[in-house]
């Protein structure tokens, strides 16, 4: 059994997180004992599961790969071991908690991430699961408002991946949210940010095809002129 599914539910057990899982449509690994999100038919050789400790010499790969970090916001680069081996532990515990909270809270406020969020394809003859990417739900460090980012490998871009990777997080994201807000009448259940640097026109259709608003464009972006930074396309997603 996985470190991660241990410290996650304690002495409850696995099955009241499998349960868990299963009751939010999510699905079950029991050789790897980690919840999974398959994509459905015709992308379903991916998943979504938590990040893996075995997965730190594909995120170099690709974080390093010329077409991916220039469009990437506070990431290094170059993308080294140490920086990996600083970062999956700290997804992993994240991953961590937000199985606990669904595994032992029937109201789900005060979760502040996803527990799968990893992308993987599954290789049809041998199996295998390997890292291509990531889309990280998260709510961040003093706000209330949900936001995501992602990454995904130059090889599998063109193929409707991102897009049906994220709308499947937002179905998640809202089941889980309409459990402790679903009798609150004239309350948005769910808000979620994203933004797009100039250049990146693609992650901005991306975004719009999984039901995202543009809210702001580029030249709209004073802050980011102020700072001299790389202006940005703002977009929103409500529920």
């Amino acid at each position: 059994m996985s470190t991660l599914v241990e410290s996650a539910v304690g002495d409850a057990g696995p099955p009241v997180l499998k349960q868990a899982v299963l009751d939010l449509g999510l699905s079950w690994d029991d050789a790897l004992c980690e919840p999974f999100l398959q994509l459905a038919a015709p992308l379903d050789e991916y998943i979504l599961t938590p990040l893996r400790k075995e997965d730190a010499p594909r995120m170099l790969e690709v974080l390093n790969d010329g077409r991916v970090y220039p469009k990437l916001a506070n990431v290094p680069h170059p993308y080294t071991p140490e920086h990996a081996a600083k970062w999956v532990p700290i997804q992993r515990e994240q991953a961590r908690a937000s199985l606990a909270h669904l595994a032992r809270s029937a109201i789900r406020d005060g979760l502040t991430t996803l527990p799968v969020h990893a992308i993987r394809h599954r290789s049809i003859s041998s199996g295998c699961a390997t890292w291509i990417g990531d889309v990280k739900f998260y709510v961040p460090d003093g706000s209330t408002t949900w936001q995501v980012g992602y990454l995904l490998d130059p090889a599998h871009w063109s193929k409707g991946v991102m897009t049906h990777a994220v709308r499947s997080l937002l179905s998640l994201l809202q089941r889980i949210t309409v459990s402790r807000a679903e009798n609150q009448e004239g309350r948005r259940l769910l808000e979620v940010k994203s933004s797009a640097y100039k250049g990146n026109e693609a992650s901005v259709r991306v975004l719009q095809k999984a039901g995202f608003t543009l809210m702001s464009l580029p030249e709209q972006d004073d802050e980011a002129r102020c700072k001299g930074a790389i202006p940005e396309y703002k977009l929103l997603y409500r529920l």
